[in-house]
């Protein structure tokens, strides 16, 4: 079973070259890749952002309710960093209905 964390390349990289966010404890943040205690958590998040169609971060869903309290139905995606106007667009366009 491969190991996720310290096996990612750019996050090692990040930990052992002391460019990081100096409230991570180095570490802590170590040992807990290490030990593998999230592993299996974060295969399967892995595995259900790749089933609903995302390939990468940031991603955002968006949709509406029905009047009825129903779950919420999925009506755009937008994938990767968009500019403010990207999110104003789709979130007009779903509330004027189109």
């Amino acid at each position: 079973m491969q190991k996720i964390g310290l096996e990612v390349p750019l996050f090692k990289q990040c930990l052992e070259s002391g460019h990081y966010d100096e409230a991570i404890r180095k570490d802590i943040a170590k040992q807990c890749l290490e030990s593998g205690h999230y592993d299996e958590a974060i295969r399967k998040d892995i595995a259900d952002a790749q089933g609903a169609g995302l390939t990468g971060t940031p991603s955002f869903f968006l949709g509406m309710t029905g009047a009825d309290g129903t779950p919420v139905k999925v009506l755009r995606t937008i994938k990767g960093a968009q500019a403010y106007t990207a999110f104003k667009s789709a979130i007009d366009s779903l509330l004027t209905g189109q």
